[in-house]
């Protein structure tokens, strides 16, 4: 007699093609052994941002497999400047698309919303109406900082959704505990469902390089969205300040795509490292291995982060890495590994580049790669998510850690 699969339903706020890709990661990684994971999606379209026809096919609901999950896709279309509209539309079109999942597939036993803003509340109502428990898992960056940037990012007309999503959740998950203060500030009765769970990566994938990294030229590496919250404009002012005070061949790349990339140019310009500055647009997955395995250092100086799977990538490369106290990071670097510095310090960022340079024999790849595959590989991560669903689903208040 065959023994049921345990089914887990993924709501995610954002999914491919428009970012997302570590849940698609999370939940191949869950589908797994008596796990069978099936993915909902309600793509948010734009009427500037999407081409006619990409409007158009998202519009029809669809069901297909999508490597080994079955995803089910939808798509609402964003008035603009009416985002109170949006969220409640969105939500309940995100409703309606669940209902017709029911109506194709068994019910699921739980459910895994990434993100109270807004999948998390869309689960809230969907627990309300079916009883189904869910895991809300949280990643924004902007519950990471109590600063300006991420207050403006959180309106106080959110909180309602925000703490529907937090009080109907059987258990909260960070992936860092930076987050946890933030939440429990806008809804202090959670305190005891929390629980933190880190990202994870393919280890298998993201390996050491064959050969010894080469220091000529000495190559920093970043990579993340090209807007404000990432710090490349102060990466880039540290950069040429280090260029200025140290002889050799230094090149520095950037990889992503965003807002800021034409003022990102015109910095390195202004600051006379045109030269030694490559920003690469969109770099694919191959691409991003292959520069990790070739750079001496990677750098990540965001104002506030959740979490930072690209550092944990270039780690298990055994690249040491250069980060800032901006939430997650904390959690992730240690001083075998590499340095912290504060977020938007110019100064701080050149010394810290400087003293990797200049002592850069310390930093063992092994080593650096060894607490990565021991606290973040696949099959950790998914043993704790396994352990977590089943004690949920048993009654019982885990203790995964």
């Amino acid at each position: 007699m065959n023994k049921r699969k345990y089914k887990v339903l993924v709501l995610p706020s954002w999914y491919l093609p428009d970012g997302g890709g570590f849940f698609k990661d999370h939940a191949e990684t869950l589908n797994h052994g008596d796990f069978e994971v099936d993915i909902l999606v309600n793509r948010v379209l734009g009427l500037t941002s999407h081409s006619f026809y990409q409007i158009w096919k998202s519009l029809k609901k669809r069901e297909r497999k999508e490597g080994p999950l079955q995803v089910t896709r939808w798509g609402y279309l964003r008035i603009p400047r009416m985002e109170r509209y949006n969220i409640r539309a969105w939500a309940k079109k995100y409703l309606t698309l669940f209902d017709y999942y029911l109506e194709h597939n068994e019910k699921p036993d739980i459910i895994i919303a990434h993100s109270c803003i807004w999948a998390g509340y869309v689960a809230a109502r969907i627990k309300e109406e079916y009883k189904i428990p869910f895991i809300l898992v949280e990643h924004r960056g902007r519950f990471a900082r109590n600063i300006e940037a991420t207050q403006r990012m959180i309106r106080e007309w959110y909180f309602p959704y925000i703490r529907k999503a937090l009080v109907q959740a059987n258990k909260i998950i960070t992936v860092s505990k930076a987050l946890d203060n933030q939440l429990i500030s806008i809804s202090p009765g959670i305190v005891n469902k929390i629980e933190t769970i880190p990202n994870l990566i393919d280890t298998d994938y993201f390996k050491l390089p064959e050969k010894p990294r080469t220091k000529d030229p000495f190559l920093f590496i970043a990579f993340g969205t090209l807007e404000y919250v990432k710090g490349f404009d102060i990466l880039i002012k540290a950069f040429a300040s280090f260029v200025r005070k140290h002889e050799g061949d230094f090149m520095l790349r950037i990889g992503g795509r965003g807002s800021k990339y034409r003022k990102l140019k015109m910095l390195a310009r202004k600051y006379g490292v045109a030269d030694r500055v490559n920003l690469h647009g969109y770099v694919p997955r191959e691409e991003v291995l292959k520069e990790m395995q070739r750079a001496n250092i990677f750098i990540l100086p965001s104002r506030f982060e959740a979490f930072g799977v690209v550092l944990i990538e270039a780690m298990s490369t055994g690249c040491p890495v250069i980060s800032t106290y901006s939430g997650g990071p904390e959690s992730i670097v240690k001083h075998t590994d590499g340095l912290l510095v504060e977020s938007d310090n110019v100064e701080e960022l050149e010394a810290a580049m400087e003293k990797i340079y200049l002592n850069y024999e310390d930093y063992k790849p092994e080593l650096i790669r060894k607490d990565v595959v021991e606290n973040y590989a696949m099959d950790v991560i998914r043993d704790k998510y396994h352990l977590l669903i089943k004690n949920i689903l048993d009654g019982k208040d885990s203790i995964i850690s």
